[in-house]
């Protein structure tokens, strides 16, 4: 083996974290395409019970769009550490284009990590974003780990700071623009600004932490109805 390639370590999402999102995503499909169908036969006989229907069919329709978007993200993510450069190979994150760059490992001064906080009609979400920061006082924004989606850029962030030899700086709660139910529109809070106070950070946790509990309960409302629906 080469000293190049003893020096070389190659980072990407692993076969389960790749593959999951996919089998997901086809999954809901399923029971989305059937609330739809059920949804439009009903709203003739019983239009309120075809409307609820309905709004559960569209939460699930924009629930898969966001799993295929994660499984595409996915596939897309590779880190490369070669002896003294660090390449990066990541899909956008939120507004930041894809970034395709090889960076010296002696240019990083640190490797930031913040708590980003999403919200949109009542729906919360957190990322743990991390960015590489380099002498020159600007920030390789490298991606967010999303709740319940695996810590690929924690642990990216881990070997990339111990590979430069570079402290790992934790910066606080920030709240970013959530779009439209954070599935379009969405927007990173400014790296310059302020954190949140821990009791603002704290009303934020409980928030996301609601917004998870209400996504499964749609998720096993939609299953109920559906046995319900096969057996009446």
């Amino acid at each position: 083996m080469s000293q190049e390639q003893s020096d070389t370590i190659e980072l990407r999402r692993s076969a389960m974290e790749r593959y999951l999102p996919v089998a997901g995503g086809l999954i809901m499909l399923v029971p989305t395409a059937f609330l739809l169908i059920v949804a439009i036969g009903v709203v003739r006989e019983s239009p309120a019970v075809g409307l609820f229907i309905l709004v559960i069919a569209v939460l699930m329709v924009l629930l898969t769009l966001v799993v295929a978007i994660e499984a595409r993200d996915r596939w897309r993510t590779r880190i490369r550490i070669v002896g003294g450069e660090v390449t990066l190979s990541l899909p956008r994150y939120l507004e930041r284009p894809p970034l395709e760059r090889a960076v010296p490992l002696a240019d990083l001064a640190a490797v930031d990590w913040r708590e980003e906080v999403f919200r949109s009609i009542g729906l919360s979400a957190m990322h743990q974003a991390y960015a590489l920061a380099l002498n020159d006082g600007t920030r390789l924004v490298m991606g967010g780990d999303k709740q319940m989606a695996g810590s690929f850029y924690a642990e990216a962030a881990r070997t990339i700071a111990e590979r430069a030899g570079v402290p790992i700086r934790q910066l606080g709660m920030f709240d970013g623009h959530g779009g439209v139910m954070q599935v379009t529109g969405m927007r990173a809070p400014d790296w310059a600004s302020q954190p949140l106070d821990a009791a603002s950070a704290a009303k934020r946790r409980r928030a996301v932490d609601m917004t998870y509990r209400a996504m499964w309960a749609v998720i096993v409302l939609a299953i109920v109805l559906r046995l319900l629906v096969e057996f009446i």
